[in-house]
């Protein structure tokens, strides 16, 4: 076994902790550039005004940029820039209510609450996809296909048992045991460990 010196492993560690530092500004800042067009979009869309535009996208950069050490991959980076924007989009809008007819803000919440729902949707999908991909890896066949056939199908525990020549109760304990190992890892993924 190789022994290092305690000076040299703490400067590994530093030089481990910066570049994970800078690894989450990267993932920040390259995905915000990536997807910058279409969050401008968004705005322009949700608010109706080019010109403010830039202000807004630039409020929700600096606003998350100091949350960046929490953020671990692109695709929470990309859901943090989605959601801010949208957000700030709606505050914007709603300073707008003021100088605007009730009935140009209801067309333009309609519309907000339209993108909304698909991007709800989107998320929704991405943590459906997610979970089955983390069952499918960490279970076991039994446990899998119980949690398929009656969390994914929609199978009753009595269908389940007979389809599967088991008791319902063996089903349910599986299904439990299941359910507690993705609630676990998803956790685990959720908090970044």
């Amino acid at each position: 076994m190789l022994h290092l010196p305690t000076r040299f492993v703490i400067e590994i560690e530093d030089h481990h902790k910066t570049n994970v530092r800078t690894l989450n500004k990267d993932i920040l800042t390259s995905t915000y550039l990536r997807i910058r067009q279409r969050l401008r979009s968004v705005v322009v869309a949700v608010t109706g005004k080019d010109d403010t535009a830039e202000d807004i996208l630039q409020d929700v950069f600096v606003r998350l940029w100091s949350r960046k050490d929490g953020i671990n991959d692109a695709t929470e980076a990309e859901l943090m820039l989605n959601t801010s924007v949208r957000n700030a989009s709606i505050d914007e809008l709603r300073k707008q209510k003021t100088t605007l007819g009730s009935e140009a803000v209801e067309s333009m919440s309609d519309t907000l609450e339209a993108e909304s729902d698909t991007q709800e949707k989107e998320n929704a999908q991405a943590t459906y996809d997610y979970v089955i991909s983390l069952a499918r890896a960490h279970l076991n066949e039994n446990q899998f296909n119980i949690f398929l056939l009656h969390d994914i199908q929609g199978m009753s525990y009595p269908q389940i048992a007979q389809e599967l020549s088991t008791s319902e109760q063996n089903v349910r304990m599986t299904l439990s045991r299941a359910r507690k190992t993705i609630r676990e890892l998803y956790r685990q993924h959720s908090q970044g460990t």
